[in-house]
């Protein structure tokens, strides 16, 4: 196993013993397929992934500025990041009051950030599924904080699903997340460099890349990999995840109304009719460099042979 660089050490303050069953930390830049893994991974009953939560850069720095505060006030502060989100009570359907109670009789040697966050998912999982089930995230903000989410659950397992850049932006600009091709380009790049600069520091049981369109291509082998990797059990349910409750699909969004089909590779390309030639020239010369690494020049010109 490779060591951490000095930076990707925890203060003493977040340090807790390895263990498991590890959380699991679904990455990429958005619209590249995070919410799909997430819907097939719920389906399987084994894991609980709620909803994007845009909270866990902030509340890991927060924890960092205020650790001097009483173990009540820190557990407060955090909590109250979640909740004050703006998507909290209409997407995560739970009450943290437990969580606060839990925390606040936790024993001094068990009191970390990570038992804090830990708690909260937790209590997702039983308030929303009936039981306690390994936890996890899928929120594509978390890009900008990797090293400090690996430095709070070093124990953690990351699957990095990457998308060709250009379906990604067309996608993100057609949902409204982005107005601006340079932007979305950016961040997307910005995002992947992010993923795969973490899986360089990480042995192979604890990352793990998959293409989103090897995904939709080959789901059944494809989740099989993702099942082993994250050491739970393959169900034919996962392909089937549009016929779950809601929660699991998230069929809400207007953006994710495709989770109400089964996997298809139908939006593979669609960047080809959504983008005119001039934006198609503009991102290439902006990320030209890593759809080349990613090979997604490469198979395009075996498509065309």
């Amino acid at each position: 196993m490779k060591v951490l660089p000095a930076m990707l050490q925890r203060p003493s303050l977040e340090a807790r013993p390895f263990r498991k069953p590890s959380p699991v930390f679904i990455i990429g830049s958005v619209r590249s397929g995070t919410t799909l893994l997430r819907s097939v991974l719920n389906s399987g009953g084994e894991l609980a992934i709620p909803p994007e939560s845009f909270v866990l850069p902030e509340v890991i720095t927060k924890f960092k500025n205020y650790c001097y505060l009483p173990w009540s006030d820190l557990v407060k502060l955090i909590i109250g990041e979640f909740v004050s989100d703006p998507f909290w009570h209409s997407d995560w359907n739970m009450d943290v009051s437990p969580c606060y109670e839990r925390m606040i009789a936790l024993p001094e040697s068990e009191r970390s950030l990570a038992s804090i966050i830990e708690s909260i998912y937790k209590e997702y999982s039983l308030q929303n599924y009936g039981e306690e089930r390994r936890w996890g995230d899928k929120t594509p903000y978390n890009c900008v904080a990797l090293p400090s989410l690996l430095n709070t659950f070093p124990d953690a397992q990351f699957v990095h699903i990457v998308r060709d850049g250009r379906d990604a932006v067309s996608s993100a600009i057609r949902a409204g997340i982005y107005d601006d091709i340079e932007e979305a380009a950016r961040r997307w790049e910005k995002d992947v460099r992010a993923c795969r600069d973490l899986g360089l520091q990480l042995p192979d049981e604890a990352f793990l890349e998959i293409k989103y369109e090897h995904f939709v291509t080959y789901p059944d082998s494809k989740i099989k990999e993702l099942c082993n990797f994250l050491g739970v059990t393959y169900s034919y349910k996962m392909q089937e995840y549009y016929k779950s409750p809601g929660d699991i699909r998230v069929s809400y969004r207007e953006a994710h109304k495709n989770l109400n089909k089964p996997i298809s590779g139908n939006s593979i390309g669609s960047w080809k009719r959504r983008l005119s030639k001039g934006q198609v020239r503009a991102l290439e010369k902006l990320v030209g460099s890593t759809l080349r690494e990613l090979g997604y020049f490469e198979s395009e010109q075996a498509a065309e042979k």
